[in-house]
């Protein structure tokens, strides 16, 4: 939708550790509003690519720019900032074990924002709901069955309306009813100037939305393919 771009990869290789296979010759941009969809072959494909689109990961060649700014370039509090405009569902997600479910999802808005206690716990409420969680769990992650935290993924992902959505197997562990209902976060999250990367492994999830642009993830090489 958008022209600037938000994140961009330039020719970039990326690899996880040394024993993985890269991941070659990724150009790809994703501007406000666009909805990119990676398809991938098998579970946690995209791990490599979402960090270094995070600026986690430095890539083996190439450059990766968000916001117009490469990550190899960028201070480390300058980084840790841009990150806190960058939501994410992971393939495996990271809660942390000692806080309870809801201060996972407010950590990070405590922590980048100024926004008042009351302010975060109606926020999360509210795409709780729409994100098919009537009340959000009380108790910490281990208590909570893995669809409901998987719903909640994309509750902390989409907190505060970030810049960039990376969404790694955003569908797993949900009915195809379920996965339609959420997203209509993205459809929301891109109507105000979201850019969406959705990388999946599943074939049923290459036509749950109108994507921007498709790609896939193949032996290590990303390539262009038909788009909507």
């Amino acid at each position: 939708m958008g022209n600037s771009a938000i994140i961009e990869f330039r020719n970039a290789c990326v690899r996880a550790d040394m024993d993985a296979v890269p991941c070659r010759n990724i150009s790809l941009l994703a501007g406000p509003g666009d909805a990119i969809l990676v398809s991938t072959t098998r579970r946690g494909a995209g791990t490599p690519f979402c960090d270094a689109a995070e600026g986690l990961l430095d890539p083996l060649e190439g450059e990766v720019r968000f916001l117009g700014q490469s990550w190899r370039n960028v201070p480390p509090t300058r980084a840790a900032a841009l990150r806190a405009r960058i939501g994410r569902v992971f393939c495996d997600p990271p809660w942390v074990s000692n806080l309870t479910v809801y201060d996972n999802l407010a950590l990070s808005t405590r922590h980048h924002t100024c926004m008042k206690e009351a302010e975060i716990r109606t926020s999360i409420e509210r795409l709780a709901m729409v994100c098919g969680v009537d009340a959000v769990p009380s108790g910490h992650a281990s208590t909570v069955r893995s669809d409901v935290l998987q719903r909640l993924q994309w509750v902390r992902a989409f907190m505060g309306q970030p810049e960039l959505a990376l969404l790694e197997e955003p569908g797993e562990g949900l009915a195809g009813g379920e996965l339609q209902r959420l997203t209509q976060v993205v459809t929301h999250a891109r109507s105000e100037g979201t850019a969406v990367v959705w990388l999946t492994s599943s074939p049923d999830e290459s036509g749950i939305l109108s994507f921007t642009r498709r790609y896939a993830l193949r032996d290590g090489i990303m390539s262009p393919f038909e788009s909507d």
